[in-house]
């Protein structure tokens, strides 16, 4: 099921530059997938796969997994985080997922987790931080993680009413706003909802 997102944590593809190197030279990563009952799901190279079937390409060598690893789930983490494909949603995400997939892991490998990605430990100590981050509006949601808005500032929207969340997700939606442009917004925002006690 190509369509799954259930393990996804790389921000969505926004230019063409990975659909050219697969078309030119092939998928140079072995994609992992998940056997669930009757079909399988992806488990790494979400994008990836996307293309390829969007592309046309049918048959593509993969690994197939019978339970969910958080060690192979991890190194595609860092993975990524290397390449810088992950954004700040994404790495909530990723914590939501290990958490789920072995609670035990993040315990023993949290000093490693929260160096590598860059995580303020609120959303490894608090749960619902991250929730409350992974449940705003699609459209803003991608909007932070494609542009890589700093946590300060993710912590303040969701702070903000659902309305002002929701007028903030169709602004992004129909504008292209620069990230020190939102930023501004965002924090004018806060400080007048602040200010009067929304």
């Amino acid at each position: 099921d190509v369509n799954d997102e259930t393990f996804r944590i790389s921000r969505r593809i926004e230019d063409g530059n990975l659909s050219d190197s697969i078309l030119n030279y092939g998928m140079l990563e072995k994609p992992f997938l998940l056997k669930c009952s009757d079909r399988y799901i992806p488990f790494s190279c979400h994008n990836r796969i996307k293309i390829c079937a969007e592309s046309g390409i049918n048959r593509i060598s993969v690994i197939i997994l019978d339970k969910p690893d958080p060690v192979r789930f991890f190194n595609n983490l860092v993975l990524k985080l290397h390449r810088n494909e992950v954004g700040p949603v994404g790495k909530l995400k990723a914590v939501n997922i290990l958490d789920s997939i072995s609670p035990s892991f993040i315990k023993d490998n949290l000093v490693r987790f929260r160096k590598i990605a860059g995580l303020p430990g609120e959303y490894f100590h608090e749960r619902s931080a991250g929730n409350r981050v992974l449940s705003l509006p699609a459209e803003l949601l991608n909007y932070l993680d494609s542009r890589d808005v700093n946590f300060k500032v993710i912590k303040d929207i969701t702070a903000m009413d659902i309305e002002t969340q929701k007028i903030l997700d169709k602004w992004v939606k129909l504008l292209q706003i620069r990230v020190n442009i939102f930023k501004k917004i965002a924090d004018h925002v806060f400080d007048i909802e602040r200010r009067d006690g929304v």
